[in-house]
Order: structure tokens, then sequence, then C-alpha cells
């Protein structure tokens, strides 16, 4: 939750006597902060009832018996002393988190539109796009137009007619005006783009299963600066919230 949405809401379970005995992470895309009251003197956070999608209970031989602990609070309101709240700082938003899938938007969204026009350049494009002009002395009705570009678009449009060959009578004239895959660098874009996420999450290729050549200490040296680096100052930050 800390890092997908840059907040991070523990609600510590408190006994008869005052003290925690469960520890749930809830979600923060269902908590919604509620102002405080007579009966919540310093508010509160209700849990979308929506979010319950389904309820199960499970029996094994261990005695493992139940998984009902989610449902237990949804749509209540737990109170804000309950709740303990872990952030990384919004630049703006003082009573916010700002997570890094957050800060890199722009980014992402545009890697998706790498991803979305490769795909649809795939589907739409037609292997030899550009203009097809008939001979000067040859008069073309828009009819004839319109059955000749639906016949074209269905014999060589479309990843399945990659590599057909066009055939035209004497005087008809090809010529391409599309930016073909090789021109849009697709092979240069993608990894760029997936190097600067990875960056802002702080995780090396290899710790995502990038297959990347080296030796066994170059794999070992990647994988201690990603826990040195990323994973071990996020545990200090949930250990600092603890401990205060």
């Amino acid at each position: 939750q800390l890092r997908l949405t840059g907040t991070c809401l523990i609600w510590n379970v408190p006994n008869q006597a005052g003290l925690t005995v469960e520890r749930y992470v809830i979600p923060t895309a269902v908590a919604q902060p509620v102002p405080a009251s007579r009966d919540l003197p310093r508010g509160g956070y209700r849990i979308d009832a929506s979010s319950a999608r389904n309820w199960a209970a499970f029996a094994v031989d261990q005695g493992f018996t139940e998984t009902h602990t989610w449902y237990r609070f949804v749509g209540t309101t737990i109170p804000a002393e309950q709740i303990q709240v872990i952030r990384f700082p919004h630049p703006l938003y003082k009573d916010d988190g700002q997570s890094p899938v957050a800060a890199s938007a722009v980014w992402t969204d545009t890697a998706e539109g790498i991803d979305k026009a490769q795909h649809g350049q795939m589907n739409n494009g037609a292997t030899m796009s550009g203009i097809v002009t008939a001979p000067d002395d040859i008069e073309v009705s828009e009819a004839e137009l319109d059955r000749t570009r639906l016949k074209f678009n269905k014999e060589f449009t479309g990843p399945d007619n990659a590599g057909k060959a066009f055939f035209a009578t004497g005087g008809t004239k090809w010529q391409a005006i599309s930016t073909t895959p090789r021109d849009m660098a697709y092979e240069l874009s993608r990894p760029q783009y997936r190097d600067m996420l990875l960056a802002v999450h702080g995780t090396p290729a290899i710790a995502a299963g990038i297959s990347e050549g080296g030796s066994y200490a170059a794999f070992v040296a990647s994988m201690r600066q990603f826990i040195i680096v990323t994973v071990q100052p996020d545990l200090n930050l949930l250990a600092e919230e603890d401990t205060e």
C-alpha cells in the first residue's frame, strides 16, 4: 500500500484493556475519512462496503479455518485513534502521501501509449501502407474506389497479411507514405521507459525477472543493492513509525 498509494493504513485492534492484540493493513482505496463527531471525537475511517466481494472460510487438517478477518470491519467506521497512518511525504498536500506510482504517472502513460501505438499499427496498418495512383487516362468512380479500398484492406491490412505481395496493372503506381515499425524505433523506446519506471521503484532489472548477462557475483551485488537502497529504507520507515 505504501508503494502503490503513498499511504499505509494499519488498524491496531485493541482489547478491552486498550492494548493492541491484532493488526491489519487496510487498503487506502476503500478507507474514507470521517470527520470528528460525538461518537468519534478524533474522527475515523469508514471502510467501503463495496470492497467485500465475497466471503470464504476454509478448514484444513492443521486447524487454519478462517479468512473472514477482512470482512469483520467492511462497512463499519474505525476510530482514528486505532488507525496508524504511514506516508511517503507529498510535495504539496501535507495530509496525504505520494507514491512512486503517482510520481511516475506520465512515464507510465507514455509507456502504455507506446504499446498501444505498436498494437494499433500492427492491427490497422497495411504492410505496404501508401497511395495507389491509377493512370491518368482512366476515370475511376467513387463506387469503384470503395470496392477497391475494401478489397485492399481485406487482403493487405493486419498482422495476418504481413508479407503478402501487391500486384498492379500497367500504369498503376505505388507510393509509400506511412512510418514503418523500424522507423518508429519501438525496440529503443520500450527499454528506455522500462528502465525509467524500474528506477522510480528502485528495482534493478534482474530483480524484475529481466534476464541480464553477467557472473553470479554481479547478480548477488545487484540484489544486495536492491535490498540496501530500496527494501531496507522502507522497512526502516515502518519500524520508526511503530517505535513512535
